[in-house]
């Protein structure tokens, strides 16, 4: 009875494994591609605030700030351009409440800080695009060619250390933006939580890097040996 019993055990055991791999493969297709459309769509999203910006540049008069003068916006006939002061932690008045006159200078800079913000993140999640399409690569690869086969390799080291340069910058450039309109308007800058959440993930992008570049170290060191 207990030969029996290991042999079913010592069969169901790589059946799990590669039933665990499908599944992983399949999830790591579905991570990719949620990536890829939102690489596009903060593309996009930096691309429409940029025009955004451009036609407040050229035409300001035509924008008008709104209730609560932390916005302004702009009739484009399809619909409307706005300038928001909110990004990631900060609130920044656009307009002085009692003449209802628009900060230009304020405005401007709110405005290529989104655009700032998009870029990054958009940086972010085509590296992790990247990324990610190279690890599922690398667990195909192992399936078909066995142990031999490593994911520690320059490329992915020197990716993930630019998302963490990318996810740190983000709110770092937000709160040089904040500082600096500071004394030209009212800025709010409140909880500090996708602050101190970007950073954190900037942070262990980088522990991240540094243990796949231990891993890469090691593999030179076997390698050297045989």
């Amino acid at each position: 009875m207990s030969t029996q019993h290991t042999f079913r055990t010592g069969v169901s055991r790589p059946s799990a494994n590669s039933s665990g791999r499908i599944v992983l493969s399949r999830a790591s297709g579905a991570a990719i591609v949620i990536a890829r459309i939102a690489t596009v769509f903060l593309a996009l999203c930096a691309i429409i605030q940029l025009i955004i910006v451009v036609m407040f540049i050229v035409d300001m008069r035509s924008f008008q700030p709104d209730y609560s003068y932390y916005s302004v916006t702009m009739d484009a006939g399809i619909g409307s351009a706005s300038i928001a002061g909110h990004f990631l932690d900060s609130d920044i008045r656009l307009a002085d409440w009692t003449t209802n006159v628009i900060n230009v200078p304020v405005t401007l800079l709110v405005g290529l800080e989104h655009i700032a913000i998009y870029t990054l993140l958009t940086l972010v999640f085509g590296e992790l695009a990247a990324l990610l399409a190279e690890l599922r690569d690398w667990m195909r690869d192992r399936v078909r060619y066995g142990s031999e086969v490593t994911p520690f390799r320059a490329m992915p080291i020197e990716r993930l250390e630019r998302i963490g340069w990318y996810l740190i910058a983000t709110p770092v450039s937000a709160l040089v933006i904040s500082l600096i309109c500071m004394p030209f308007t009212s800025v709010a800058i409140s909880g500090g939580a996708f602050t101190g959440l970007l950073i954190l993930l900037g942070i262990i992008s980088f522990m991240f890097a540094q243990v796949f570049n231990y891993g890469a170290m090691l593999q030179n060191d076997v390698e050297g040996l045989l």
